[in-house]
């Protein structure tokens, strides 16, 4: 008998130390896993984004968009944040129900970049320690383009 008791609390243990050791960064939000994990994620060289030097915190972060063609590219506010464990992307959803974005189409012109401050702690709260990326859906008129999105990956330490 007491070798059971101490078989179940060292299991206790050790399932405690574990989810706490992989899932702590996330234990409080809900994930689901991103549709992106399923299709070839390229990174698109027509627009790119690029986290601006030295903006990286837990509570947010300014994206340059930077439109390296000769047409006009558009993007519109609402955006992904999804968080890497165990190798795949997760989609982290919003601690507010229903999040609010505002319904505009921002353009970044030929050969030119916008700046963009993403302010997540609204939103999603204070980030962890890990890796994540931030995917943004693009407008591409009359595009034979299949993957209309683009996305910047981010360590936050």
């Amino acid at each position: 008998m007491k070798k059971w008791k101490k078989f179940i609390i060292i299991f206790v243990i050790i399932a405690d130390v574990i989810t706490l050791t992989f899932f702590t960064p996330i234990a409080f939000k809900t994930i689901i896993p991103s549709p992106y994990n399923f299709k070839q994620m390229v990174r698109r060289e027509d627009l790119t984004l690029e986290v601006k030097e030295g903006t990286l915190t837990r509570e947010g972060v300014t994206i340059v968009y930077k439109n390296n063609t000769d047409k006009y590219m558009s993007y519109g506010s609402e955006y992904f944040l999804e968080y890497k464990m165990f190798g795949d992307w997760f989609i982290i959803k919003p601690t507010d129900l229903f999040p609010v974005y505002n319904l505009m189409l921002y353009s970044v012109e030929p050969h030119s970049e916008k700046e963009r401050l993403f302010k997540w702690e609204g939103t999603y709260g204070h980030l962890h320690k890990g890796k994540y990326r931030i995917v943004h859906d693009i407008v591409i008129p009359r595009s034979e383009y299949k993957d209309k999105y683009t996305y910047v990956e981010f360590e936050i330490k």
